[in-house]
């Protein structure tokens, strides 16, 4: 046990350091784009994205009877990446047990996609809208694409899993979740490919959205 939280004490304070180190400093976004956000819950952030653009149509990649028909309710969509256990076996922080966090954080496992259809979302400091080129999103969107494990019918292969509301579900990954690939580190990858500013490396939400609040700010 010791050496588990020495080990958590080490990433911590690495994370730390390397968080507030940008990558893509320079970045501008554009003055006519495609307009995402990432949205954290104050632990765990995802992409949340148009549903349909010229580049895609989010829709088309999952089964007619998914979602419960809410597509109709929301012009968004929430992608999330993280440890298939943690995510299934805990819809509440109440719900979290030691040895999830333990096996999630230091044993190579299997992961899943969270997707979740959202109403437009509202900014503020856990939710932060960045507008991307076209091609800046295609690089996006091929990262998220490359994320699921896909069907013979090109579609995602859907988790036995009811989701945590009406509106989302869970999918396969491609993925494996280790110490230094979490959930955040998916993000900030994403973020990273489609040339946005973001943190050189970090596992937690925080030193993301401090470097998107500084992309206007000219720091």
């Amino acid at each position: 046990m010791f050496n588990l939280l020495f080990k958590f004490l080490i990433l911590l304070i690495l994370s730390v350091i390397i968080g507030i180190i940008p990558v893509n400093h320079n970045y501008t976004p554009e003055p006519v784009g495609i307009e995402i956000y990432i949205a954290s819950n104050g632990v765990h952030t995802d992409f949340v994205l148009p549903v349909k653009t010229s580049i895609i149509d989010w829709q088309t990649l999952f089964a007619a009877d998914h979602f419960n028909n809410g597509w109709r309710y929301a012009p968004f969509i929430a992608f999330g990446w993280g440890d298939r256990g943690f995510y299934l076996n805990t819809p509440e922080w109440k719900d979290l047990r030691l040895s999830t966090a333990l096996n999630a954080m230091f044993i190579s496992s299997s992961s899943a996609m969270h997707v979740s259809l959202w109403r437009v979302p509202v900014e503020d400091d856990l939710t932060i809208k960045v507008r991307l080129s076209e091609h800046e999103y295609q690089c996006l969107v091929s990262y998220i694409l490359d994320s699921f494990k896909w069907g013979p019918d090109n579609l995602a292969l859907k988790i036995d899993h009811p989701g945590y509301g009406d509106f989302d579900l869970f999918f396969e990954s491609s993925l494996k979740f280790y110490l230094f690939r979490t959930c955040n580190v998916w993000t900030n990858q994403g973020l990273k490919q489609a040339g946005i500013r973001t943190s050189l490396w970090t596992p937690y939400d925080k030193p993301i959205l401090y470097q998107l609040s500084k992309i206007n700010s000219g720091i």
